[in-house]
């Protein structure tokens, strides 16, 4: 009787061991709507339904045991402040799969704490926003007076003119190290003098795919439903609908207190042109001023392959290297063909500190 009753009071003290490290770290699954409804949240809810595990039994799937592990689940309207919490998980614990029953209920209590991570997510995602809307104003009017004028593919340039074209202004905001920093010194300190909440929090990161937050004991992780991501500071070189927009995007994420400043490659246009779609699929010579041409072939290493695959421009070995042919030909001011070829090479442009990755690549003139 003894043997069983320390046994017994062995087995109880593991079980709030348990329950006890558990609740010191209580992390809930989070998505912050605009303005959801008590229903438009048990909709999202249920999409937090757990993984089934199994121990796949040995003859037959009906001798599975499987379990699963209940996702506890907040869902907070942005605009009325208001947290719905849910339960979803599974019941018949144990059992074959298709013997395990989804089930999505209410939590009745959560603790005052995810509220104040939530308000803090929400108040920090609004500071940010509004960071974002004003950063560089003053720069912004400054310099589309320096370069509004320069504008049209078909131009012939100056070196002069070049170096303040719209198209090598955004190349030089999203390559210059100085450049980047002063936006994020600028955003940083715009950030400390609009936030008093932040101290309250052992954890934060807000960036555009979601957010982290920790409090005490308790923690929430999570993304946006319906509602936009954090905004990017937007600086554009050109103000002229008419013309091919060039602008650089600096995207804000604020981590533990601390702004960091990246470049958006959805909000940078270079001659019209996403960063993310130069990235991925490439661009034609031809649809870029040979201002922006020629700083490409300044700015990057960089390699040529030929129609046939074969490598015609580039370091020893195949490396990139600076010095290679124009990607835009002499004596053309977009990517014309040199002696009426209809020939056109590949241009691969390298990043400068990550090497062996390709930034963007441009058909363009052959050697």
């Amino acid at each position: 009787m003894k043997v069983l009753f320390a046994l017994k009071a062995t087995v109880l003290v593991m079980l709030l061991q348990a329950d006890s490290a558990y609740a010191a770290s209580k992390e809930y699954k989070a998505q912050i709507c605009e303005n959801c409804s008590a229903s438009q949240a048990f909709e999202i809810a249920k999409g937090f339904e757990p993984i089934i595990q199994c121990r796949s039994g040995a003859f037959h799937p009906d001798e599975q045991e499987c379990y699963s592990t209940t996702n506890e689940i907040v869902i907070f309207n942005a605009r009325t402040r208001t947290s719905y919490g849910f339960y979803n998980g599974h019941e018949n614990q144990g059992s074959p799969a298709h013997e395990l029953s989804n089930f999505i209920v209410d939590i009745n209590n959560l603790p005052s704490e995810v509220d104040i991570m939530l308000n803090n997510i929400v108040n920090n995602y609004n500071t940010l926003n509004n960071i974002a809307s004003t950063l560089f104003h003053d720069s912004f009017i400054k310099n589309i007076s320096n370069s509004q004028g320069l504008l049209g593919l078909d131009r012939v340039y100056s070196s002069d003119e070049c170096k303040s074209h719209p198209s090598v202004q955004t190349l030089k905001y999203m390559t210059d190290s100085s450049k980047i920093a002063h936006a994020q010194i600028q955003a940083q300190l715009a950030y400390d003098n609009n936030v008093d909440f932040r101290n309250s929090v052992t954890r934060q990161e807000i960036t555009s795919a979601g957010f982290s937050i920790g409090l005490g004991q308790f923690g929430a992780t999570g993304s946006w439903v319906n509602i936009i991501s954090p905004k990017l500071t937007i600086w554009k070189f050109t103000n002229d609908s008419s013309v091919l927009p060039n602008q650089i995007g600096y995207k804000l994420d604020l981590i533990d207190g601390r702004i960091k400043v990246g470049i958006s490659g959805s909000g940078t246009l270079l001659d019209g042109a996403p960063l993310d779609v130069l990235k991925d699929f490439g661009g034609d010579a031809s649809t870029i001023s040979k201002c922006l041409a020629d700083e490409l072939d300044n700015i990057f290493p960089k390699t040529i392959i030929a129609p046939n695959g074969s490598l015609v421009g580039g370091g020893p070995n195949g490396a990139p290297s600076f010095g290679n042919s124009s990607l835009i030909s002499s004596g053309t001011t977009t990517g014309g063909i040199p002696g009426g070829s209809a020939q056109q090479c590949m241009h691969h442009y390298y990043d400068r500190f990550h090497p062996g990755v390709i930034m963007f690549s441009f058909l363009g003139s052959c050697p």
